[in-house]
């Protein structure tokens, strides 16, 4: 959710966002609007920001928020694309702000795109079974015939209080607050693969979660 100004080398504006808009990348559907490599990878870098609602307006200010200039070439630009008021292999340069962030599951396959990146600045850069898709948008990860979402579907029966309330494993698992026992937590995250029940791991951070290993399913 992000404000904007952008223009070109010889000081010439071609954008500009005063009020916050929302831009993904890439777009899940047509109503949604993209944004440039350059934007993207740059906004990643930046801090989001506080929000607060005036009780009586309903007004919401942003507080805190990241912000920063960006020279982007055109290879992460529009590159020989002439779009309004930009020429054809234009570098460009942009203010951008950051009021806040919506995670999102690009491929819909039940983990976060934040987890398929592994921490990387560029989800695009993890491709764990090498077939050009990266993981952000690859609905089956370890290219072992077996959609991820099915992967990560907890055993009939295990969908109960305690053990999550989801029929998905989380890519973590959710500690229980000891003063509230009654929250229904994700206790157990997304298993690796071990052929003795009693020694399957739930929650080491180091584990090879099951779809990512083309040997479990």
């Amino acid at each position: 959710f992000v404000t904007y100004r952008g223009w070109t080398l010889d000081n010439s504006q071609f954008d500009i966002r005063n009020s916050p808009t929302w831009f993904t990348f890439p777009q899940i559907s047509s109503t949604e609007i993209s944004v440039i490599s350059g934007f993207r990878q740059f906004t990643s870098l930046l801090k989001s920001g506080d929000s607060s609602e005036n009780p009586d307006t309903g007004e919401i200010t942003f507080s805190n928020y990241g912000s920063g200039v960006v020279f982007i070439p055109s290879g992460l630009g529009y590159f020989n694309r002439y779009q309004d008021n930009i020429p054809s292999y234009s570098p460009l340069v942009f203010t951008v702000r950051l009021h806040k962030i919506r995670e999102r599951d690009h491929d819909r396959d039940g983990v976060k795109t934040k987890y398929e990146s592994f921490g990387s600045e560029d989800p695009y850069t993890i491709d764990t079974d090498g077939d050009g898709i990266p993981d952000f948008l690859d609905v089956d990860d370890d290219g072992d015939g077996y959609l991820t979402i099915r992967e990560i579907t907890k055993p009939t029966g295990e969908d109960v209080p305690y053990t999550g309330p989801s029929k998905y494993y989380p890519f973590d698992p959710i500690v229980d607050n000891p003063a509230t026992p009654e929250d229904e937590t994700e206790t157990r995250g997304i298993p690796n693969c071990d052929s003795n029940p009693a020694n399957v791991d739930y929650t080491n951070p180091a584990r090879l979660r099951r779809h990512l290993d083309p040997t479990c399913h």
